[in-house]
């Protein structure tokens, strides 16, 4: 059973209304979710996917539904998949389906509201509440465009010898006309890959991109460490130092930061480009660390700030930050999978 069931009408909207003004008074620190819904009684198992995977394992495919996945860990082999989709206004498990993967799975949402799901043998393409298979490839994809448009598959099969990334219409899965040769892609937008390299003389790195084109300029960092990730066809947020960073790729400028306290990393983009959240781990400072707290902010674009935040504090004796987070098309709904518990959160307006 959910911990909470809200029907669709009145008492939705009467809830996220509720939401919306506690978050304009409170920041949206903690607010409570719109609802919960615990999908270990669905037959989630509790295996615990490193942050970086566990935010390619929920998508929201459209404003009213949602997609988690679930596995039962890289080291299972084969590795049996779970898939549950969620009807957003009520938390509902509306539809289910099962594949396997040789690893960690990823999903994957489209523009037009479907999803990529990588399989053992490639990547599949479902139709919206994954009730057919539409489309199918032999490559595995790890990255997608922020507007859901295009999936990355890395290949050394194609060009042997070499390391080819290869981009993929989400629509077909059919080869979209932009190859990257021996990088190391970090991210992707619709027709361009991101990487960092180091220029003669500089202490820190630059970001590239390829193809190389007038339309995209370098950026040098202002950190040694630092990750871009395309929050939009044109922005890029950058990790790195405790800092974060949002540039305009086509202007090589800074349009807004922030200071980060424990490091984190991207959760999740609005295909709209209007938000993207980001989470950091929070450890007790000890010989051997303990997980105290997840924290995820939500910023919005044109805002150039933060519209909401919240903290997952029932860790239940996880050794790691590791829940995953889906931002809806347009940006106004967060949900956040912390191993099988899965809540869904109204944000405001960015008027």
């Amino acid at each position: 059973m959910r911990a909470a069931h809200l029907h669709r009408g009145t008492v939705l909207f009467a809830v996220i209304a509720l939401q919306i003004s506690s978050v304009l008074a409170g920041g949206g620190r903690n607010v409570r979710p719109v609802w919960t819904t615990d999908l270990k009684q669905r037959g989630y198992s509790i295996a615990e996917p490193p942050e970086s995977e566990a935010r390619l394992q929920i998508a929201f495919g459209s404003m009213s539904e949602l997609v988690v996945i679930n596995d039962q860990g890289p080291f299972a082999k084969p590795n049996p998949v779970k898939a549950f989709v969620l009807d957003t206004a009520s938390g509902a498990v509306v539809g289910e389906a099962n594949w396997v993967t040789s690893g960690w799975p990823f999903v994957f949402a489209t523009a037009t509201g479907s999803y990529v799901a990588v399989t053992d043998k490639g990547m599949v393409l479902h139709s919206p509440g994954l009730k057919q298979i539409i489309a199918s490839t032999p490559e595995s994809a790890r990255h997608a465009s922020p507007d859901g448009r295009i999936v990355a598959a890395w290949s050394a099969e194609l060009k042997p010898g070499h390391g080819l990334t290869l981009f993929l219409d989400t629509e077909n899965l059919k080869p979209a006309g932009v190859e990257v040769l021996d990088t190391h892609v970090i991210s992707v937008s619709r027709n361009h890959a991101a990487y960092i390299a180091w220029r003669a003389g500089n202490k820190n790195p630059t970001v590239f991109y390829l193809p190389e084109d007038d339309e995209l300029h370098p950026y040098d960092a202002h950190c040694a460490h630092v990750r871009p990730w395309f929050i939009s066809q044109d922005l890029v947020a950058l990790f790195g130092c405790g800092e974060l960073e949002v540039i305009n790729s086509t202007e090589s400028t800074r349009v807004f930061g922030g200071h980060m306290k424990d490091g984190g990393g991207l959760a999740a983009v609005a295909r709209d480009g209007s938000r993207f959240a980001t989470i950091e781990a929070s450890y007790s400072r000890s010989h051997s660390p303990i997980l105290k707290v997840e924290r995820f902010t939500v910023f919005d674009v044109r805002l150039k700030g933060i519209v909401f935040n919240t903290e997952i504090k029932e860790l239940r004796g996880r050794e790691r930050g590791n829940s995953g987070a889906a931002l809806s098309p347009d940006g106004s709904l967060l949900a956040i999978n912390s191993l099988g518990v899965v809540n869904l959160y109204a944000l405001q307006s960015g008027q």
